[in-house]
């Protein structure tokens, strides 16, 4: 008979990610399997009149004035995909060594960090994709608690952080488009962690004399010659895959970075005057990547109704593990819809995997057609 098998509690117990030797990453979470998923029939958890039962917000002082003023509400992810380490800065370099477990196909590290939640309204009744000035203050609210959460994540002397939402639509028929929401009410996520920087984001690594010499002004706006995020949004300015544009941000389809496929696309805004990191823009900045977003939103909406959506956040590093300056990154915000009608693929990127994204599969430009209407 054979001897039952072996059991290690730790690594049953805490995140940890995982690493085969083809270069293949794997992030293991038990908290996510514990999380409940919201029913209609079930008192909303996520709404004031439940808000006593969750935990304490995570922005203090002014900041959580302001925050309960504009209707938002940011804590610890109850569920997080991470371990919380004892501090932020200093305890999850070693790998996860539980006594006598040693995994012989692949290396493994404990995947501290911090997992936030932002609730973003007081109600389940907002309509994202409205041309109106609720929906408009919506999303200038939406970039606020985006900025408040990277910026306090940055402040505990986290590696690196991004931010990611999703939102399951709903079809005329009344059936559910899943895009990977368990919670019905609206809300985003931030994820902060040590030990890893997700691949890509920090692929163009430059000293900060390089970064100081290549950052020059190309007449408009500052350009950092030889970045990638730069040269792809002056292209797109004034391209069949433009999909609407202001002085300071424009909205485009776009290959999904670092993709075999030239055919799985998103839809990216990004900041025409090179901005290593979200948190860094100034109110004027936040107001007008606000208000390309909500009219990129708007106008999805008048394709595809009440679709489900995902949102992921990328910039680089706060601090570079290679020895690099972090303002060679160039940040980039994108939108993968989630419609019925079009041809989807799983996304396999560290963020819109954990959200259960899915890139489109089609050519750029027709795409972009279809949501301008023509």
């Amino acid at each position: 008979m054979a001897p039952p098998k072996q059991r290690y509690p730790e690594v049953d117990q805490i995140s940890h990610i995982r690493y085969s030797p083809a270069g293949d990453i794997a992030l293991v979470s038990p908290a996510r399997g514990k999380k409940p998923t919201s029913s209609i029939d079930q008192a909303c958890i996520f709404c004031p009149e439940s808000r006593d039962k969750l935990a304490e917000s995570f922005l203090k002082g002014n900041s959580l004035d302001e925050m309960l003023e504009r209707g938002l509400y940011i804590l610890d992810n109850a569920f997080p995909v991470v371990s919380v380490p004892d501090s932020a800065g200093g305890n999850d370099a070693g790998r996860a060594s539980p006594a006598g477990f040693n995994p012989v196909f692949y290396d493994m590290r404990i995947a501290h960090g911090r997992h936030l939640v932002m609730i973003e309204t007081d109600n389940h009744h907002l309509n994202p994709f409205s041309d109106g000035a609720e929906t408009k203050g919506y999303y200038q609210n939406l970039v606020w608690g985006y900025i408040q959460m990277l910026k306090s994540l940055e402040a505990e002397g986290y590696v690196w952080g991004g931010v990611g939402k999703n939102r399951n639509g709903l079809t005329a028929e009344g059936r559910v488009i899943d895009a990977g929401a368990s919670q019905r009410h609206p809300h985003s996520q931030a994820i902060a962690m040590n030990g890893l920087v997700p691949r890509g984001l920090e692929d163009y690594v430059l000293s900060t004399n390089e970064v100081n010499d290549r950052l020059k002004s190309d007449g408009k706006a500052l350009m950092l010659q030889g970045c990638s995020g730069c040269l792809e949004v002056r292209d797109n300015r004034y391209s069949s895959r433009l999909l609407y544009a202001n002085k300071t941000h424009v909205s485009f389809v776009a290959p999904v970075p670092k993709s075999q496929n030239p055919y799985h696309v998103e839809i990216r805004i990004a900041p025409y005057n090179h901005q290593s990191h979200f948190e860094n823009m100034s109110p004027q900045e936040a107001d007008s990547f606000a208000d390309v977003l909500h009219r990129t939103m708007v106008l999805l909406g008048l394709q595809f109704p009440n679709m489900g959506y995902n949102f992921e956040l990328r910039q680089g590093p706060w601090k570079s593990r290679r020895g690099g300056d972090a303002r060679a990154s160039h940040w980039e915000f994108s939108i993968y819809p989630a419609w019925p009608a079009l041809d989807t693929e799983k996304h396999t990127g560290f963020i819109p995997h954990l959200l259960g994204a899915s890139v489109l599969k089609v050519a750029p430009e027709e795409i972009a057609g279809r949501i301008l209407g023509k």
